[in-house]
């Protein structure tokens, strides 16, 4: 129960979000502690402001929704277990909290786009990923094998110690949470039980060595032999540029640096003199926009389609008035000239 995961981890210190839960013994019953309004609802007279995010009780159950507030256009996001390339939907039309069970109500963290996977192989050994987080558009990057796109993170002292909290707190060696990030402070949102990494060649001789430490230790103490120094680390250690380099891979800090080894320099440059782009992105379904795309697109089916001339720009605008009403052909009219002169400040 995710409930029982955050008495769990406020009892060993661990930084969670703020959050309340409402408990229903039976679907769509009413509470009297609970009051739900436009853009808030309260739990036990705490409050929680859109955007929040509404989780089940149930662990097992990964439908996941973030509600925003009605000065943002309102609507709720869908966050769930990946399917093919999507990892989240967007419902505008939904603005009322779910009734029909339980459910943890948590404060919105702004992380950014990103979220930090960490994983334990004991108390002392961690590994951190940082993935696009499926609050952003809800599509999964991946890499040409098919696999999600993850990067290696460097963990702080105190994200180190919450790892080593959250190993001693389930009492489970090899064990996964999901980390946030928010202005300049970090906070467990879930702990996943058994996880691994996957595709880190690095991880997995790390979890070997360590794993087949403490089953020697348990069963074979004499077979035993000693982890390398440069596999662990101490919570207290600070942490020193050239020691993150000999790490990178697994996402902590080593307590030897004799082997130093330049893994990679990441540099970020972007010319200043263009216009930032703005785009809207949405599905279509109408008939006259799908022969559009499949017209400009040489009679071939794809899934997008960049119309930057001035009679590309004209097809679009005419089918646009056919499908708009008449009585916001104006209003239309005005959004599609200023979106043909962004896109010209763009192209």
């Amino acid at each position: 129960m995710i409930e029982e995961r955050f008495m769990r981890l406020d009892e060993f210190g661990v930084p969670v979000p703020n959050y309340a839960s409402v408990n229903r013994e039976h679907s769509y019953q009413e509470l009297d502690y609970f009051v739900e309004q436009e853009d808030f609802v309260e739990v036990h007279g705490k409050r929680f402001w859109k955007p929040f995010v509404e989780k089940p009780i149930d662990g097992d159950d990964h439908s996941i929704m973030i509600y925003y507030p009605s000065s943002a256009g309102g609507g709720m996001k869908e966050l769930f277990r990946k399917v093919g390339n999507r990892s989240s939907e967007f419902h505008p039309e939904v603005r009322r909290v779910r009734r029909e069970g339980s459910y943890i109500y948590e404060e919105f963290m702004h992380t950014g786009g990103t979220d930090v996977k960490v994983y334990t192989v004991g108390p002392e050994y961690a590994h951190a990923e940082a993935r696009k987080s499926p609050v952003v558009d809800g599509v999964v990057m991946r890499n040409p094998d098919g696999k999600e796109v993850r990067y290696p993170v460097l963990l702080t002292p105190a994200e180190k110690q919450m790892a080593r909290d959250v190993c001693l707190a389930f009492r489970q060696a090899v064990c996964g949470f999901d980390l946030l990030r928010c202005e300049g402070r970090s906070y467990v949102c879930d702990v996943n039980g058994w996880s691994f990494v996957k595709n880190s060649y690095k991880y997995f001789d790390d979890a070997a060595c360590i794993l087949r430490k403490m089953l020697l230790d348990a069963k074979a103490p004499h077979l035993s032999s000693t982890i390398p120094p440069n596999l662990l680390w101490k919570v207290n250690e600070p942490t020193q540029p050239s020691e993150g380099l000999t790490r990178q891979g697994s996402g902590i800090i080593g307590t030897s640096v004799q082997s130093e080894e330049l893994r990679c320099v990441i540099a970020v440059i972007r010319h200043g003199d263009r216009t930032p782009k703005q785009k809207v992105k949405l599905k279509v379904t109408e008939e006259k926009l799908l022969n559009l795309m499949l017209k400009y697109n040489g009679g071939r089916s794809r899934a997008e389609t960049k119309l930057k001339s001035a009679v590309q720009l004209q097809d679009l605008l005419d089918a646009t008035r056919i499908l708009v009403p008449r009585a916001r052909s104006k209003q239309c009219l005005r959004r599609v000239v200023i979106f043909r002169a962004s896109i010209g400040r763009c192209s």
